[in-house]
């Protein structure tokens, strides 16, 4: 890789670029740093559980606990995913209220972090998305039974990430025992078809600005029906099917996604969307098919970032927590 200028060498401009995620022990943002690096800027994580909102005479600002009043950052890479909560959603929306750029926007992310609504705003564009019925009562669940025909079914929360709560009910009385142990949950569970034909297998592709910039198939491990690499399950590199292009490229424009992970079931019918992942990891995918995928996503917020003209308000120096701390180097950087 060859040298980059020093941030502080003056050589060109550097851009900050902040990863809004809780930890820094995190494959993604060592990615997001290295790629950063190689072009001449700086990439550092900022807690979301430090930032308080200030809403004054000055408009919208954020104080972090640490460092004084946000300033000097040139964009900010929401990396929370659908595990994202109101709080944080709500700080995103403040931080774009202050003139920051956020990737993705609150907007976006709030399309797509339910489950549910994520599928409703699909179909309602034509993305196709597998049948579902949002349960919060028994008659409600006696419906779905009814609707999607013989079991298995698949049970999972509204939201959350890697496959965690994600159930498969063989009979429809483990249905009821699942329905059951969550009904004590004003959310409800999603009731969703089993498509047998894909069982243990889906696709998982990352679309950056319009553009499908790598693809897996992802193979469940033995003995398990999903298929998230965090549940060990195998990734081989996959050539989609024009109609898998389409519907992965169509979803994350409905969803309003600069960066998005699309997950996609083969169903007889055609391809399905599963899930819209509104921070996508990759370190799966990187290392199933020797793809780059940071280095798309980080020319992507450089380019908006060159491109955002932020108010006087939040320019100048980077806030304290820069001044002390410049990463050197891919290998040192926090």
């Amino acid at each position: 890789m060859p040298d980059a200028p020093h941030p502080r060498s003056g050589a060109k401009r550097t851009l900050f670029i902040a990863c809004l995620q809780r930890s820094v022990e995190n494959y993604s943002l060592r990615r997001f740093q290295e790629a950063a690096f190689a072009r001449g800027h700086v990439v550092l994580q900022l807690n979301p559980l430090n930032c308080n909102l200030v809403l004054d005479q000055n408009g919208p600002r954020i104080f972090h606990e640490r460092k004084g009043y946000l300033q000097g950052l040139n964009a900010i890479l929401v990396r929370r995913g659908s595990g994202i909560t109101d709080e944080e959603l709500a700080l995103v929306d403040h931080l774009e209220g202050a003139g920051f750029l956020a990737i993705n926007t609150h907007t976006a992310i709030g399309r797509s972090r339910d489950k549910f609504l994520s599928y409703r705003l699909l179909a309602s564009h034509g993305v196709p998305v597998p049948k579902t019925v949002h349960v919060k009562t028994r008659a409600g669940l006696a419906e779905g039974f009814r609707l999607l025909g013989r079991p298995p079914y698949i049970l999972k929360p509204t939201r959350g990430t890697h496959g965690i709560g994600v159930m498969l009910a063989e009979s429809r009385q483990s249905a009821e025992s699942i329905f059951d142990a969550f009904s004590g949950t004003t959310e409800g569970l999603l009731l969703q078809e089993f498509i047998r034909e894909s069982r243990g297998t889906d696709l998982r592709v990352i679309v950056v600005d319009g553009h499908i910039v790598g693809a897996m198939r992802r193979t469940a491990a033995r003995g398990e029906f999903r298929a998230n690499i965090h549940l060990d399950a195998s990734g081989e590199p996959v050539k989609l099917n024009a109609k898998a292009r389409e519907i992965a490229l169509k979803a994350a424009q409905v969803a309003g996604l600069d960066v998005a992970g699309v997950d996609l079931i083969e169903a007889r019918r055609g391809p399905l969307v599963m899930e819209l992942n509104t921070s996508p990891g990759f370190e799966g995918l990187e290392k199933a098919t020797g793809q780059d995928m940071a280095s798309p996503i980080i020319d992507f917020v450089i380019r908006r970032a060159l491109a955002h003209h932020a108010p006087a308000s939040i320019r100048g120096e980077p806030f304290a927590e820069l001044a002390d701390e410049w990463p050197v180097g891919p290998e040192e950087s926090p």
